[in-house]
This record gives C-alpha cells, sequence and structure tokens, in this order.
C-alpha cells in the first residue's frame, strides 16, 4: 500500500515540476516550515496534517484528478502508519523536511527526474524506518 503511495506521489511530483507556480512553491515552503516547527515540538497530528496537507499540494499541482482521488483513498489507510512514524524522536523525522526542501528546490528548478526521486524517497524511507523500529521492539518483547 505504501510503495503504490509512493509510486502515485513520485508521478505527481514528475508531473507537477514542469508547471508548479511560484504561489504554490511558497505554500510548500511555509508548509515545510510549519512541519519542522511541529516534530521539533514533539506534535506528532500537527506534524503528520502538515505533511499531508504538503503531499496533497503537489497531488494537486500535478492537476490529475485520477492521482488525487487514489491518493485520498490511500491516505486514509496510511495514517496510523504515519502517525506512528512522526512520534519517533526528532531525529528519525528530520529527514522528512530535509527531503521536502529537495523536493522544493526540484520544482524551483523545474527538475521533474530529481523531484519524482526525491518525492519517492521520502515515502518509502519513512515505511523502512518504521518496520526496523517495529522489528527492534517486538525482537524486545520475545527477550522478556
Amino acid at each position: 500500500m505504501y510503495a503504490t503511495l509512493a509510486a502515485l506521489h513520485s508521478l505527481a511530483a514528475e508531473t507537477a515540476a514542469t508547471h508548479i507556480s511560484a504561489e504554490q512553491i511558497e505554500q510548500l515552503k511555509g508548509l515545510n516550515a510549519d512541519f519542522a516547527t511541529a516534530i521539533k515540538q514533539g506534535q506528532p497530528y500537527q506534524a503528520m496534517e502538515l505533511d499531508e496537507q504538503f503531499h496533497n499540494l503537489i497531488v494537486d499541482a500535478s492537476d490529475n484528478a485520477y492521482a488525487a482521488s487514489f491518493s485520498a483513498s490511500l491516505q486514509i489507510h496510511i495514517r496510523r502508519f504515519k502517525y506512528v512514524f512522526l512520534a519517533q524522536p526528532v531525529a528519525a523525522t528530520a529527514a522528512s523536511v530535509e527531503e521536502h526542501a529537495r523536493i522544493i528546490e526540484a520544482f524551483e528548478k523545474k527538475d521533474a527526474a530529481l523531484a519524482a526521486s526525491v518525492m519517492k524517497q521520502n515515502l518509502l524511507r519513512p515505511m523502512k524506518e518504521l518496520y526496523a523500529f517495529i522489528q527492534n521492539h517486538s525482537e524486545g518483547d520475545d527477550s522478556k
């Protein structure tokens, strides 16, 4: 399910890169700054909301109604995993802020390939980290 969302958002970023407006880029910068603040202040729910707004703005900028519809459907199922990830220590989630900044830079350069690549990384990396976190904690439970 998460790999599907990553592919969908990667395609949306690639498509959006060629025609995203300067105003939308400024909105992304503001959302990313607020996202960073929410993470630093230990507000995982707020961070999750801001992360979704960031990604939804990119999907909307792709001007693809199908991508928007499928994305909304997948987001419903993925929210609980996202919340668990964003509740992790700041160091574990700071990479997301940096990846968002790289996506914004790719949009400013109109670099569709870079936008797509970083977007995919931004969605797949947290799932890999969350999987490792769950594995480590479940192994710890077995040793009791």
